[in-house]
């Protein structure tokens, strides 16, 4: 029997407020997961920022589309809006 493993391949991009105060959008990553859980999509979000020695807690938002496992009170935006309330969410197209 063959085993079929899907992953999801996600972007990390971020909005930056420059030491000019000029607002722009730089592209961090591509990121795979093979669970799409809120758990392990937050952890992923986390572990990227990291890698690149980004700390979380510095983040003043965070935006998705309206999936419900990103979007949704419940969702990744919930669980990272607990761990730091400053990341309010800001639906994006």
């Amino acid at each position: 029997m063959t085993k079929y493993v899907t992953y999801l391949i996600k972007s990390i991009v971020l909005r930056i407020v420059d030491s000019k105060d000029c607002i722009r959008e730089e592209f961090l990553d591509f990121v795979t997961t093979e669970r799409v859980t809120v758990e392990a999509l937050a952890a992923k979000i986390k572990e990227t920022l990291l890698k690149y020695g980004l700390d979380f807690q510095d983040c003043r938002g965070q935006g998705y589309d309206g999936a419900s496992n990103m979007a949704a009170q419940c969702g990744v935006q919930g669980l990272l809006l607990a761990e730091n309330s400053l990341a309010t969410y800001t639906y994006t197209v």
